[in-house]
């Protein structure tokens, strides 16, 4: 008998939450936003964009009114005004490049996790546009306080970044560019290109508010105008950005929604591959560009089914099976995949996922350790992680860790689906991401005792 399949919603995204708040926040006029995710780390941002000087005002349930500043944050003149991000990677990252463009003195810190994530790459790019900073420990990291007095770039000039760490260097930059005296003209420098599509939400947030990037591509020794969009494929050297100076405007319409997150859909779509029952999720756009649309293509590379209706993509189970796959445009999956390739007959290679060590947790000695617990063999190749499936996962109880990393929860919550009782020790570190995980896992599986505790 065919089974019903179980409806849930995807949250907002978070990563265009972030960049939605902050374009508007730099706007001339004011933006009212809606499905904004409210999350811990949204949280962060909203906080850090208020202590410098933005109105934000919360209407209803993911509505905020922004009051956009029409210019630079403002720090402080004779005591650094605090930023606190908190856990989260993206706000320090994003609004540290945007900082450097204001005027005055900002503390920026974190909780102790963030605090061992690498800023060097940015910090040199900030001080070689003018900004002043003083590290508090170790150099390369926070805390550390920031004195700024606007980004000034030489007009014939290009500036390298380097993104083999995270892409969050490059959009942070660009989203500084417009408020740079001579705007910014940036070169993709360094050995390879992570998280790309990440730009690209950046790019069109950025285009959406008024301020568009000039893209020009290396091609057979000219460079040429290219539309980002077409851009599949991008190599160090040859990509260059112009951002010119200019004002954001207000984000109205729907450019003002936020549409759903594939990377929190991840879990709920990756459950209807395991079954036993199909999985509808809601609230994803078909033709969205986030980099974690790519959760579908390797379901059904996996042996799983997938259809579409509307905003709304349902999963059914099938057979699963090993597959090579390049994570690099896409690494905040590799948690759930890893946990699908548990559950798959054959070997399963992910290449790409080097820059995982500096997330949340450390994602490849996490995955590594908690899914050793179920008889999976995990070695690191290079570059590459081999996942080799157990004969069997089912009908244990298994004792995990969450390391703190709301993506390893979600990811290990599947493991509910093929009979085994799962004790976590984090359950309530997905409210970094997606507070209502839990909610919607119990409409998947109504029998989960991982949450019995909170």
């Amino acid at each position: 008998m065919r089974k019903m399949p179980i409806t849930v919603a995807a949250p907002p995204s978070k990563s265009f939450s972030h960049r939605k708040l902050i374009t508007a926040s730099l706007a001339r006029g004011t933006s009212r936003l809606s499905h904004v995710l409210e999350s811990d780390d949204i949280a962060r941002t909203i906080e850090v964009l208020r202590g410098v000087g933005v109105v934000i005002d919360r209407t209803g349930p993911g509505a905020y009114t922004v009051a956009g500043m029409d210019g630079p944050p403002h720090g402080g003149r004779e005591k650094p005004v605090s930023c606190f991000m908190g856990e989260s990677g993206t706000s320090c990252r994003l609004l540290t490049a945007l900082l450097a463009a204001g005027n005055g003195s900002f503390a920026i810190h974190g909780a102790p996790r963030l605090e061992e994530r690498p800023m060097a790459e940015l910090l040199e790019t900030l001080a070689i546009l003018g900004a002043a900073i003083r590290f508090q420990k170790e150099p390369g990291f926070l805390p550390l306080t920031l004195t700024a007095r606007g980004l000034f770039q030489m007009e014939d000039s290009w500036l390298p970044v380097r993104t083999e760490i995270s892409s969050q260097f490059l959009s942070g930059l660009l989203l500084a560019g417009p408020l740079a005296e001579n705007g910014l003209r940036l070169a993709l420098a360094g050995e390879r290109v992570a998280s790309w599509p990440y730009v690209g939400l950046t790019l069109q947030t950025m285009e959406d508010s008024g301020c568009r990037v000039s893209v020009a591509t290396l091609q057979n020794g000219e460079w040429v105008e290219t539309d980002w969009r077409e851009m599949q494929t991008v190599y160090p050297g040859a990509v260059r950005f112009s951002i010119r100076r200019g004002t954001y405007r207000p984000l109205t319409g729907s450019t003002a929604a936020v549409e759903g997150d594939y990377s929190g859909a991840s879990y709920l779509l990756a459950a209807g591959a395991i079954g036993p029952n199909p999985v509808t999720v809601t609230n994803l756009r078909r033709a969205s560009i986030q980099g974690d649309r790519a959760i579908l293509d390797i379901l059904e590379a996996m042996g799983a089914t997938v259809r579409w209706k509307g905003n709304a993509v349902t999963v059914s189970p099938g057979p699963l099976r090993g597959i090579k796959r390049d994570m690099s445009h896409c690494p905040d999956l590799v948690p759930t995949v890893a946990v699908l390739a548990c559950l798959a007959e054959g070997q399963t290679t992910l290449r790409g996922v080097d820059s995982l060590r500096v997330k949340e947790s450390d994602r490849i000695q996490a995955p590594t350790a908690e899914l050793a617990k179920t008889g999976c063999r995990i070695t690191i190749s290079g570059d590459a992680m081999v996942i080799t499936p157990p004969p069997a996962v089912s009908g244990e109880t298994l004792q995990f860790s969450a390391h703190n990393d709301h993506r390893m929860a979600m990811s290990l919550a599947l493991f509910e689906l093929v009979n085994n009782r799962i004790m976590l020790d984090d359950p309530g570190c997905v409210s970094k991401s997606f507070p209502s995980f839990w909610q919607a896992w119990r409409t998947i599986h109504p029998d989960s005792r991982i949450t019995e505790d909170l």
